[in-house]
This record gives C-alpha cells, structure tokens and sequence, in this order.
C-alpha cells in the first residue's frame, strides 16, 4: 500500500504566461518539471501528476510496488530511476494508444550500452530506449515487437539532455536531441499503434525531468515552441 504522501507543489520556474504545451493542441500526457510531484516519507516519488488537462484518460503516475522507489530531488527536479531500486512509474489505470505522435523527454541517461537504456512507453513491446554509446546505436523505437534503430549524427552529450520524437502519420519516426534534427538512414515504417503506459522498466539508469506527449505529428512550429518551453524550464 502507498502512503498517503506529501504533495509538495513545486512551482514551474517560467513565467505566468500560459505555456507553449498548453497552446499547440494536442497534448495528451504531461509530466511537468518540479510539479504536481508527491513524495512518501522517504522521499520516493507515491505519483507525478499529469499536468496535460486531459480528462479522458487516467494519465498520473505511480510505482507499481512499494519495492519500485524512485527518489526525487527537489532542488534539481530530478527522478532518480535506478536498477537497484528497480524503478518505475505506471499510468494508475488507462493508457494512451498512439499513432502519429510528437513526444519531449528531458533525461540524463547514466550508464552507456543498449543493456541499460532510459525507457518511456509499456515495458515489453513498446518502447522508445535511449542510450549512449556509439553514434549509429542511440535510439531504438520498439513498437509490437518491431525494432527500429535510428542513426544519430554523433554520439550522445553528457548531461542531461532534451530528445524530441515524431512519428509521423505513415510511421516513420525520426529524432531530435537538444533541437537538433538527427540522420535517420532507416526507412522501415511501423504501422501499429504505441503504447504509452509509463517510465522506466526496472532495468534502467537514468535521471528523469520532464516528459510531454502529444498524440499527433507536431508542426516544425510547434515542434521548436515547445522545446523552447521546455528548455526554459529546464535550463537547457
């Protein structure tokens, strides 16, 4: 059983003005920056709000167990993901099945190499891995079952960083690291639908800031007034 947790309604760092996620349409799932995080009395994360609006799915999330600790940071806004703590964070009931999609995950992925990865989506068949290590072996979408690797110009920074998704409506999918378009010399095409049901898998490493997820292939506009947005936040 979770405890009852304390909400500690960190304030976003921007200004009052109504955020670019909230203006381009779209948004589905929003897990903000220093917000709408409750912590137990150990200081592991009991949910992180979803700040979208988005009233037709159940998009907060939770660890799964109690066993699953995620410590959060409040000075710096980070979400310790860890495989020793077997960290993860899981929608509490609903999940978004998405098509074309535009998502922004701010991370710092602590260990190099496709065996310890930072994971958003559902833990199995669908996945979006990240990982540093060589420039041809940074991302991989994995959606039913099907792998697609994305080439990246250079291998990934150290630090946090700021990665943008698209996929577009016939299902290529391409990338942006701290808004920056990266080669994709693939040209398979995945058709079915990805699920998005949470963060981490239990396996992984990393360090999580800020995710949003729009259900819908983003204008390079919008794509660059988000980032905008989010970097803001993030001092990116």
């Amino acid at each position: 059983m979770f405890g009852l947790g304390v909400n500690i309604g960190l304030k976003s760092t921007v200004s009052t003005a109504k955020s670019a996620l909230l203006t381009v349409g779209n948004l589905k799932a929003w897990y903000k920056f220093k917000t709408s995080i409750s912590v137990d009395g150990d200081g592991n994360v009991s949910q992180w709000s979803d700040s979208s609006g988005n009233s037709s799915e159940n998009m907060n999330l939770v660890p799964p167990a109690t066993d699953n600790d995620v410590p959060f940071t409040s000075a710096t806004g980070k979400l310790a993901f860890t495989t020793g703590n077997k960290s993860e964070l899981k929608t509490a009931s609903d999940q978004l099945n998405l098509g074309a999609f535009t998502i922004f995950c701010v991370f710092d992925i602590i260990e190099s190499g496709a065996s310890n990865e930072a994971i958003i989506g559902r833990a199995g068949n669908d996945e979006l891995r990240f990982y540093r290590g060589s420039a041809a072996a940074g991302f991989r979408a994995r959606i039913n079952g099907i792998n697609r690797d994305v080439d990246l110009n250079s291998s990934l920074p150290t630090g946090k960083l700021l990665f943008t998704i698209i996929r577009a409506s016939g299902g290529l999918i391409t990338i942006r690291i701290n808004g920056s378009a990266q080669t994709n010399t693939t040209t398979l095409a995945i058709s079915n639908l990805f699920d998005f049901t949470g963060i981490g898998n239990e396996l992984s490493d990393m360090d999580v800031f800020e995710i949003a997820v729009f259900d819908a292939e983003l204008s390079a506009s919008n794509i660059t007034a988000v980032e905008a947005d989010i970097n803001s936040r993030n001092g990116l």
